[in-house]
C-alpha cells in the first residue's frame, strides 16, 4: 500500500543519520518508541515493469529488491517539473543496469533515470551503463533534483549527453544535498554548465564526501566535479578525469558564481577537495577531437582545480595534481590550481603540482589574482608567452592582495611572443620565479621560489618579474635567472614606482642564484643585478631597498650590471645591502656594499640588521636566513604536503552496503 506523504516525510528524517542502512532494516528498529514502522508501507520493485510504474505515485516510497536490467526496456525518465517525484527510493545495494533515453527526439525536459525529484530521497543506489541524451538539465540519476531532495550513497557509470547543465549524477541541483556519491560516466555538453558528478548547483547545494571519473567536456564552464557551482559548498570531494573545454574549465570545478539570488548572499564555497585529471583549455571539439580555438580565447581562466572564482567565494585545504594546458596564442588566465579568481575570494591552505603550459598569464597556482593567497605553494615548471609565474602570473591587478606563507619550486620560462609574434619588450611581458606582474600595492611576505627563470621578456626576477609597487617582505629567491638583453634580477627584474601613491619597499630579503643576460657583449643594453636588475620611481616618489644582500654571480660585463643592484633611476633609496664580490664576479654595483664572503658569515658586519626577530646566522659557516625559515613557520615541506592538514584523501569506491 503506497505510504502517504507525511509518513515519508518521517521517514527521511531517519534517513540521514543511518543512511547505509536499508528501508526494511529500518523498520526493525522500530520497537523503539518513536521510530517509524515502513515495514508494511513499503513498495518492493523487483523489475522493470514495476520501475515503470513508480510513476503512478510519485510520493511513494520504494525499496528495490533484486538487480533490474533495462536492455530492451523502454523506460522514459521518471517524474516531470509538472508532476516530479517526490518520494523515497532505497536501492538496497542492488543495480539497475543499461538505462538508455534519447531525450532529443522529444521536447526539452530534464532528463535522467528521474527527470526530476523534488524533495525526494534516494539512496544505497547503482546505476551501471546508462546512455542519457537530452536538450536542458541531463543526468544519469536525476534530471533535476531541488527544493531539499538528498541523493546519498549512489554511485552511476555510463555516458551522458546534453547541450547544457549535464551532469554524471545530476544535472542541475538546486537546494539539494549530495552526499557519500560518486560517477564514472563521460559528460559532454554542446554549450555550457557539464560537470562529472553536477552540471550546474545552484544556491543552498551542499556535495560532500563524493568524487567524479570520467572524461569532462563542454562549450564552457566545465568541470571535472561540478561545471557551475553558485552559492553551494563542495566539501571532501574528488575528481580524476581528464576536462576539456574552451573557457571556464577546471579539474573539479568550471566557474565558481557568486550568489546574487537570494537574500543570504550564500558563499561558494570549496573545501578539502581535490582534483588530479589533467585540464586542456582554450579548445573547441566537444565530444570530438579537440581542435584549438582560432585566433586564441580571452578571459575568464582555465585551472587544474577551478576555473574561475567571482566574489564571496572561498577555497580551503584543496590541491590539484594534473597538468594544465591552454594554447600558446591565447589570452586565457591559466593556473595549476585557478585560472581567474576576481577580488573577494578566500584562497588558503592549498597548492598544485601538475606542469601549466599556455599564452598568457600562467602560474602555477593561479593564473590572475586578484585576491589574496595564504599558505599555498607550486611545484609544476610553468612556460607561456609575456606574463608567467611560479605562482601567480599577474597578482593585484584591480585592488591590492597580499601573498604571505607561499612558495613555488618549479621551472619559469616565457617566450616573449605576444600576439603571434616576438615583442619581448612589451610592458607585461614579466615573468618570476614566483609572480610574474606585481601590480600596485600588492604586498609579498614570508614567501620564496627556488626554480629557475628562463625569459625572453621585459623583466624576469627570481621572485617576481615586473615590481609596480607595493611591498616585498622577507622572501628570498635561488633559482638561476636568464634572460634576454632587458631587466634580470636574482630577486626582482624591475622595480619601476609609477602612477601610484603608496609605499615602494623591499625588505630584509635575499637572492642566491646567478644572473645571466644573453645579450651579453659589448653591444649589450641589459640592467642585471645579483638583487634588482632596474630600480626607479617617477618624480617625487620613492623605492626603498633595504636589508638585503646578493651571492648569485651576474654574467654581464657592461656597465648596468652590478652584484647587488644593475642600475638606478630617480627615487631609489638603498640602504643596509650588500653582494659577495666573490661568488658575483662583480666588484661594483648601482648601490649597496661589496664584501667578501667570509665578511658576510659574519654577523657584525650587518649592522642595523635585527636577529633577534627576523634574521639569523650561523656564524662563520653560512649567509643570514630568514629566522620563520629555521622555525619552519612558512615552508610546509615536502612536495604534496599542505601545513595543517596533509593531503585531502579523495573519497573512495565504496563497496555497497
Amino acid at each position: 500500500m503506497p505510504c502517504p506523504e507525511t509518513h515519508c516525510e518521517r521517514v527521511r528524517g531517519w534517513l540521514r543519520p543511518a543512511v547505509a542502512v536499508g528501508l526494511i532494516a529500518l523498520g526493525a528498529q522500530s520497537a523503539g518508541a518513536d521510530a517509524p514502522n515502513p515495514g508494511s508501507r513499503i513498495i518492493l520493485v523487483d523489475s522493470p515493469e514495476a520501475l515503470d510504474a513508480i510513476r503512478d505515485n510519485l510520493g511513494g516510497c520504494y525499496e528495490l529488491a533484486a538487480d533490474i536490467d533495462l536492455t530492451g526496456y523502454a523506460l522514459s525518465p521518471i517524474g516531470s517539473e509538472a508532476d516530479p517525484f517526490t518520494g523515497v527510493l532505497d536501492g538496497g545495494g542492488f543495480t539497475i543496469s543499461n538505462f538508455a533515453y534519447d531525450g532529443m527526439v522529444h521536447a526539452p525536459a530534464p532528463v535522467g533515470l528521474f527527470g526530476v525529484a523534488s524533495g525526494a530521497t534516494i539512496i544505497n543506489l547503482s546505476l551501471t551503463d546508462v546512455w542519457v541524451r537530452g536538450w536542458l538539465r541531463v543526468g544519469g540519476v536525476a534530471g533535476l533534483v531541488n527544493d531539499g531532495g538528498t541523493i546519498s550513497n549512489t554511485e552511476v557509470t555510463g555516458l551522458v549527453e546534453g547541450i547544457e547543465d549535464v551532469g554524471g549524477l545530476a544535472g542541475r541541483a538546486h537546494g539539494a544535498t549530495i552526499e557519500w556519491c560518486w560517477a564514472d560516466v563521460d559528460a559532454c555538453g554542446l554549450q555550457r554548465w557539464v560537470g562529472g558528478l553536477v552540471g550546474h548547483c545552484h544556491p543552498g547545494t551542499t556535495v560532500t564526501d563524493s568524487s567524479a571519473y570520467g572524461a569532462i567536456s563542454g562549450g564552457v564552464v566545465v568541470g571535472g566535479l561540478v561545471g557551475n557551482h553558485h552559492g553551494s559548498r563542495i566539501e571532501r570531494c574528488h575528481a580524476t578525469g581528464p576536462v576539456m573545454g574552451p573557457n571556464w574549465t577546471g579539474g573539479l570545478v568550471g566557474y565558481c558564481q557568486e550568489d546574487l539570488l537570494t537574500d543570504e548572499h550564500l558563499p561558494t564555497a570549496v573545501i578539502s577537495s581535490s582534483a588530479t585529471g589533467d585540464v586542456l583549455g582554450g579548445v573547441t571539439g566537444v565530444c570530438a577531437p579537440a581542435s584549438a580555438v582560432a585566433g586564441g580565447v580571452g578571459f575568464p581562466g582555465s585551472g587544474g582545480l577551478i576555473g574561475y572564482l567571482e566574489p564571496n567565494s572561498v577555497v580551503l585545504d584543496s590541491f590539484a595534481t594534473g597538468s594544465v594546458q591552454s594554447p600558446d596564442d591565447s589570452i586565457l588566465p591559466t593556473g595549476g590550481l585557478i585560472g581567474f579568481t576576481e577580488a573577494g575570494v578566500v584562497i588558503r591552505n592549498s597548492f598544485a603540482l601538475g606542469d601549466v603550459t599556455g599564452g598568457h598569464p600562467v602560474g602555477g597556482l593561479v593564473g590572475w589574482s586578484d585576491s589574496d593567497i595564504v599558505d599555498c605553494h607550486a611545484d609544476g615548471d610553468v612556460s607561456g608567452t609575456w606574463s608567467v609565474g611560479g605562482l601567480v602570473a599577474h597578482a593585484g591587478s584591480s585592488a591590492p592582495i597580499v601573498i604571505s606563507g607561499c612558495h613555488a619550486r618549479g621551472a619559469v620560462a616565457a617566450s616573449g611572443d605576444v600576439n603571434g609574434h616576438a615583442d619581448p619588450g612589451h610592458l607585461l611581458a614579466a615573468a618570476g620565479g614566483l609572480v610574474g606582474y606585481l601590480f600596485p600595492g600588492t604586498m609579498i611576505e614570508d614567501s620564496f621560489a627556488t626554480g629557475a627563470v628562463n625569459a625572453e621578456a621585459e623583466q624576469a626576477g627570481g621572485l617576481v618579474g615586473f615590481f609596480w609597487a607595493g611591498k616585498i617582505v622577507g622572501c628570498y629567491a635561488t633559482g638561476d635567472v636568464t634572460g634576454l638583453d632587458h631587466k634580470i634580477g636574482g630577486l626582482v627584474g624591475n622595480v619601476r614606482l609609477h602612477n601610484w601613491v603608496g609605499d615602494c619597499e623591499i625588505v630584509n630579503c635575499y637572492a642566491l642564484g646567478a644572473v645571466h643576460s644573453r645579450g651579453e657583449g659589448p653591444e649589450a643594453q641589459g640592467h642585471a643585478g645579483g638583487l634588482v636588475g632596474r630600480v626607479e620611481a617617477r618624480p617625487g616618489f620613492t623605492v626603498r631597498v633595504r636589508n638585503c644582500f646578493a651571492v648569485g654571480r651576474v654574467g654581464l660585463d657592461h656597465p648596468t650590471a652590478g652584484g647587488l643592484v644593475g642600475s638606478m633611476g630617480p627615487g631609489a633609496a638603498i640602504s643596509g645591502c650588500y653582494w659577495d664580490t666573490e661568488t658575483s664576479g662583480q666588484n661594483g654595483s648601482a648601490a649597496g656594499e661589496g664584501c667578501t664572503t667570509e665578511q658576510l658569515m659574519q654577523q657584525a658586519h650587518y649592522q642595523g640588521w635585527d636577529f633577534d626577530a627576523v634574521w639569523t646566522i650561523e656564524e662563520g659557516r653560512s649567509y643570514p636566513f630568514l629566522r620563520w625559515q629555521q622555525e619552519g613557520q612558512r615552508d610546509k615541506g615536502t612536495k604534496g604536503q599542505t601545513r595543517a592538514h596533509g593531503p585531502v584523501s579523495p573519497p573512495s569506491r565504496r563497496p555497497r552496503p
